[in-house]
């Protein structure tokens, strides 16, 4: 029997700013202990920011965390 959505999902999803540094969003997931975290504007859920995207978009950039914005690396809304 598959379980509802509503029993697995979680309500408290980490958020970050779109505006916010790499940085800050990684000290978010460390803090949180999760592996990504929910991008807004507002009150709006524009993208996601994972280990992956961080891997995968932000390392080759080889620029320090605490200058490139979220937006930069999230997934989603692009």
């Amino acid at each position: 029997m598959l379980a509802k959505v509503r029993k697995v999902m979680s309500s408290n999803v980490p958020r970050v700013k779109s505006s916010d540094t790499i940085l800050e969003a990684a000290n978010v997931m460390n803090r949180e202990r999760t592996s990504g975290a929910a991008v807004v504007e507002g009150e709006k859920v524009v993208g996601l920011i994972t280990e992956r995207a961080l891997l995968w978009k932000f390392v080759p950039l080889n620029k320090r965390p605490d200058e490139v914005s979220v937006e930069a690396s999230q997934t989603g809304g692009e």
